[in-house]
């Protein structure tokens, strides 16, 4: 569904995470598995663990930020990403 989906609170535990929001942010200091993800306008993904994407999936957004000091493995040909910034934690 569409909406803003705030999980950016320590003590998170994601296995696979895919959806459709307006706005998304997800913090997992573990690391988790993107899946298909679409969020319009800003997806801001936090982590001090792995975080990377099924096989074949996408994240499409306006605007992508990371943060933490994961290890953010999102190379698909499939991503589509208006603008992208640099980490900010």
């Amino acid at each position: 569904g569409g909406g803003s989906f705030l999980f950016a609170t320590p003590g998170n535990t994601f296995c696979n995470v895919s959806g459709t929001a307006t706005a998304a942010q997800l913090r997992d200091d573990g690391g988790f598995t993107l899946g298909d993800l679409t969020a319009s306008t800003s997806l801001n993904l936090i982590s001090n663990g792995v975080v990377n994407q099924s096989g074949g999936t996408s994240i499409s957004t306006g605007s992508l930020v990371l943060g933490g000091t994961g290890d953010f493995q999102l190379g698909t040909e499939n991503n589509a990403v208006t603008n992208d910034a640099c980490p900010y934690y």
